[in-house]
């Protein structure tokens, strides 16, 4: 396998980071969800156990904050003030001695990374959002009693009330966004292909699996959204099957490999079936091309202003069709 440095990849600007701040706070406001003196508080990376859909992850990843920051960092949160329309960033610094061993981010170099220029301890917060959320000064935000300070690091907050205009408004992506996605994509289809190389009789789904990894890594440096789905034969029937690193695959069998990458927070994905070392026998042809067939389907359904559900719906349609 031939492992170069593919892609030359374009990382968002800080001000792309800060016109996402802007966004967020006047969509916000315009939607009537939140009033245009109020604050809205969003917590960043945290460590801890937290399943999301079919997969459990040790770092649970909050795309809002990310959005509005660029940030990956544990333990750091943000304010945003809805009338001065601006960011107030909370970090937990390091104690001094332990800048010696591991590389710890300035408070310049927060700066520099997101264009917030109000870079605060973290140990701040508490008293900064006191004073803000004060009754007198006739504030509407999250209560502080309710935000559990003193556990910040360990608890979810509520976003309900944010949760669907802020849906709303990331449905419509920027140019810069569409380009990320495009670039996350080429690089999991490059990778892809490096994989799909490797997938022969006598590999085992494991190797596949670190075969995309290290493609991926070397083409663009790039993080993994998912872990790498590598199911060979009867294994493909499970939705998130763990790679085995002790069954080889066996020429013939059909193995789906389902990898993802995310560049920047933007995810592309590649998924496929293909055969093992030769082609496919005519009744995984026949498969195949039905499944070819139902996917164009879903991508003529893809036109502006249509619902995902009834994206969905035609797909299903499609499928019974082809397999019935």
């Amino acid at each position: 396998m031939k492992l170069t440095r593919k892609f030359d990849i374009k990382t968002p600007s800080t001000q792309f980071f800060r016109d996402n701040r802007n966004r967020l706070m006047n969509h916000l406001v315009s939607s009537g969800v939140v009033p245009s003196n109020g604050l809205i508080f969003l917590k960043g990376p945290v460590e801890q156990n937290i399943y999301d859909d079919d997969m459990e992850y040790r770092l649970a990843p909050e795309n809002t904050f990310y959005y509005t920051t660029g940030l990956v960092e544990q333990d750091t949160f943000s304010l945003l003030d809805l009338e001065k329309k601006t960011t107030s960033l909370y970090v937990k610094f390091p104690e001094p001695m332990k800048t010696y061993w591991v590389n710890c981010k300035s408070k310049q170099s927060y700066e520099q990374d997101t264009g917030i220029e109000e870079i605060i301890n973290f140990s701040e917060l508490k008293k900064d959002l006191e004073a803000k959320v004060n009754p007198v000064s006739g504030i509407p935000t999250l209560s502080a009693e309710k935000l559990l300070l003193q556990e910040l690091p360990t608890k979810q907050l509520d976003t309900s009330a944010i949760f669907a205009p802020i849906n709303r408004l990331r449905l419509v992506k920027s140019p810069e966004e569409i380009e990320l996605l495009r670039q996350a994509t080429k690089v999991a289809a490059s990778a892809f292909e490096s994989a799909a190389a490797f997938a022969t009789a006598g590999h085992t789904e494991a190797q596949v699996a670190a075969a995309f990894e290290t493609a991926a890594i070397f083409a663009a440096n790039a993080e993994f959204a998912d872990e790498p789905i590598v199911a060979g034969g009867q294994n493909a029937t499970f939705l998130h099957h763990t790679p085995s690193g002790v069954t080889p695959l066996v020429s013939g069998q059909p193995v789906l490999l389902d990898f993802a990458c995310r560049l920047a927070g933007y995810a592309g994905v590649v998924a496929r079936t293909i055969p093992v070392g030769s082609a496919f026998t005519q009744t995984q042809r026949a498969l195949f091309e039905a499944a070819a067939r139902i996917q164009k389907a879903l991508l003529a359904a893809c036109l502006p202003g249509t619902l995902f559900t009834n994206i969905e719906n035609a797909t299903r349609l499609e499928a019974i069709n082809e397999l019935t």
